[in-house]
């Protein structure tokens, strides 16, 4: 619902007395006393109010994702009359949430966070608004298009550090990247980007030497949470989180979140929204699947173990909601079964781990799960030479039958997998085959046709990336060799309703070795690529980070 605030305006035009007086010397009604003028701040008016002007007005195009909606009425409007029913607006019929202010005749709507690019804006007034005698307004409803994005040119974000993780704010705004030390990938710092301010410089988070692995999630306001794998000596290892408060923008010290660990793990971490977030990793050898729950109010709650001495596992795979639900997925029994622990907001734990998928003549190779906040979630996983995938039945619970993703066998063993699911159910799935990248799309009908995803013949795909946005377009992002082994980051872009756009050369920064990109996609569709771009491929030479966005 709109936060509403009320200006009272034009009330010391005419002091209460004189009015009295010039309203007895006409003789007129009361009730028409300030008659109909917009500013006379909480006066009645005889007639129904009408809209006399919308900004931006009906049909326009590219509005910018941040524009107020401002409504000029021809008389004083009651705010009591004013909420998400009466003052509606949505993006491609979702609502859209915003604050409400009232200066007299004038309402002013803004978005609580940016629209959709390319979105379809509507605003509907309804006769629930009134004015203060309590005549109903005469309903009134605009429409708008939002703008599209465009690439920005690349941005040097520091010089001697590797991207390890990038991630964007649900709501569009800033996005954080991890980075770590040359050679060692030991030490890990943290930058943000401020809208209308730029990149922050990076801040030391760990700096002792001891990082083995790290992820990074980013939430609404600029909260933060690090989760990172990090070497006691010797055979010893632990996993530790840091948090970011976006109240203070400082991160709180690392602080150990599960028991020791005899092996090295690539812990996962995803934020879910309304400051909770989850972590997942592999401990005890490689058998056992742990995860931890935090809120950003009250910490973590304590590791939990999900599956003890599974044979066969692989580092779990996490996805999350926007309501604190999560998914885990899992491999085990020599990778020919998938396993999936769900968390549910309610009750508020960790339900029994569910048998997604099994078949004992089959070796999967990787599984990766996505959810959205319709309750939607999807599994993709690769055996040999296919793709196959499976979905969950909110309404039952039950996960269905695999169904084939990929329409032919590979020659060669397949290599990548990312799965994303956007909020409307559909979803893309991109997979490697023979040093070709290539996507399938899902919708209602199922998954569609495998096209490939670069165009190019120069030479292997590698690193593949996909996000969705939450009005359905998609973003991915991949590196790619070229001539005498140097290698390129490309970004290509779905619109939904129109396909997909041609790829784009992303890394156009003077280098010729550009690697292991990272992509991070807001609610918005305002995109973040991230690429460490070095001389002939030779880190010894110099390297640097790099950003280019999208919005």
């Amino acid at each position: 619902m709109p936060t509403l605030t009320h200006e009272r305006s034009g009330q010391a035009a005419f002091p209460a007395l004189g009015r009295a007086v010039l309203c007895a010397a006409m003789l007129a009604p009361i009730l028409a006393c300030g008659g109909a003028g917009g500013g006379s701040g909480g006066l009645a008016s005889a007639s129904a109010p009408t809209v006399t002007g919308i900004q931006p007005v009906d049909g326009a195009t590219d509005v910018d994702p941040t524009a107020p909606l401002v409504v000029t009425f021809d008389q004083a409007i009651d705010p009591a009359t004013l909420d998400a029913a009466s003052f509606r607006v949505s993006v491609n019929g979702t609502p859209h949430a915003g604050a409400l202010a009232v200066n007299g005749a004038v309402v002013t709507f803004t978005p609580s966070r940016p629209y959709c690019l390319l979105g379809a804006g509507t605003l509907e007034l309804s006769e629930a608004i009134a004015n203060f005698a309590g005549l109903p307004l005469v309903p009134e409803s605009a429409s708008f298009t939002v703008r599209d994005g465009a690439w920005t040119a690349p941005e040097l974000i520091a010089n001697g550090l590797f991207f390890d993780d990038v991630g964007a704010n649900p709501g569009g705004g800033a996005t954080g990247v991890l980075l770590s030390l040359p050679n060692t990938w030991s030490d890990l710092s943290f930058t943000r980007f401020e809208p209308g301010f730029g990149w922050q410089p990076p801040v030391a988070l760990i700096s002792d030497g001891t990082v083995v692995s790290a992820a990074l999630a980013t939430g609404e306001g600029g909260a933060g949470v690090l989760v990172a794998c990090r070497w006691l000596g010797g055979a010893s290892y632990r996993i530790v989180a840091s948090r970011r408060d976006p109240a203070t923008g400082l991160w709180s010290p690392a602080e150990p979140i599960s028991a020791l660990l005899t092996s090295v793990s690539e812990p996962r971490v995803e934020w879910s929204g309304a400051g909770v977030a989850f972590a997942a990793w592999l401990g005890a050898g490689g058998v056992d699947v742990w995860v931890n729950r935090m809120d950003l109010g009250g910490g973590w709650s304590g590791p939990e173990l999900l599956a003890a001495g599974v044979s066969g596992s692989s580092e779990p795979d996490l996805a999350a909601d926007g309501h604190g639900n999560a998914l885990v997925l899992w491999l085990e029994a020599g990778g020919t079964e998938i396993w999936a622990g769900r968390y549910a907001a309610e009750p508020g734990a960790w339900a029994a781990p569910e048998l997604v998928y099994w078949d004992p003549a089959c070796c999967i190779a990787r599984c990766r799960g996505a959810v959205n906040d319709a309750g939607d979630a999807v599994v993709l996983w690769s055996d040999a030479d296919s793709v196959l995938a499976s979905a969950r039945d909110a309404a039952s619970g039950m996960w269905l039958p695999a169904v084939p993703v990929s329409a032919a066998p590979c020659a060669t063993p397949l290599e990548e997998l990312e799965v994303a699911l956007g909020s409307d159910g559909s979803g893309f799935a991109i997979w490697g085959c023979g040093g070709d990248l290539v996507v399938s799309r899902l919708d209602a009908t199922g998954w569609g046709p495998v096209a490939p995803l670069e165009t190019s013949d120069e030479g292997p795909a590698r690193h593949g990336r996909i996000a969705v946005d939450g009005c359905g377009h998609a973003v991915a992002a991949w590196d790619q060799e070229l001539p005498a082994g140097a290698r390129s980051v490309w970004a290509r872009r779905y619109v939904a309703g129109l396909g997909w756009e041609a790829p784009v050369a992303i890394d156009d920064v003077g280098g010729t070795c550009a690697v292991a990109p990272r992509l991070a996609l807001a609610g918005d569709g305002r995109a973040f690529v991230a690429w460490t771009s070095t001389v002939a491929c030779d880190f010894t030479q110099g390297f640097g980070s790099y950003v280019r966005r999208f919005e």
